[in-house]
């Protein structure tokens, strides 16, 4: 399977892998397919009971000031962790997407960051996975699905995801994959 392929589908599985964590029924509104057609003015429900959240204005970032390669290698300890290829809005409107692979080229770092219509996906992802235990002290609403591999953190109107995979089927490799994902995750929020 290309890049392109396994890249494109990254956001449905992530929402179901979200969705399978979760104890309750993801109240999400729409469906991706809305979201990646909105403007900068539409709204959708972050999590049940809350309020829907606007999606802001679309804004593209370079993977290169997000996270370098020593800060993914020092986040996770693997020494040969190296960024591979960024995305912007090919996927969906908003997001910049950066990949980063470890292990051999066995464990994948996939970072997003969702603004404009690809928040309002990220919207859908942080209510399918509303059950998952909180990460306090990270951004708005931070939740991290151990099952998924995945760290999701909103700051406003902005969404970021870190997902680890091993595209062999076995373990990571990364002796605290949360840890890392937070480490990773503060120094991006620093530099949005």
């Amino acid at each position: 399977m290309g890049s392109r392929t396994r890249r494109a589908i990254t956001p449905v599985v992530a929402l179901v892998v979200l969705a399978g964590c979760s104890n309750g029924t993801p109240t999400a509104q729409g469906s991706p397919s809305e979201a990646g057609s909105a403007t900068g003015s539409t709204t959708t429900s972050a999590s049940p009971g809350a309020s829907p959240l606007e999606a802001g204005p679309v804004h593209y970032y370079e993977c290169a000031s997000l996270l370098s390669d020593q800060e993914v290698q020092a986040a996770t300890g693997m020494a040969d962790a190296a960024f591979l290829s960024e995305e912007q809005g090919e996927a969906v409107e908003g997001q910049t997407y950066c990949q980063f692979f470890a292990g051999q080229g066995a464990i994948s770092i996939a970072v997003s960051v969702d603004t404009g219509p690809a928040f309002l996906v990220y919207q859908q992802l942080e209510a399918a996975g509303a059950a998952l235990p909180d990460v306090p002290g990270l951004g708005d609403a931070a939740k991290w699905s151990e099952q998924g591999g995945t760290l999701g953190v909103r700051v406003g109107n902005v969404g970021l995801t870190i997902a680890f995979t091993n595209l062999g089927g076995g373990a990571l490799g990364i002796a605290d994959a949360q840890g890392a994902a937070v480490d990773m995750a503060t120094l991006i929020l620093s530099r949005l």
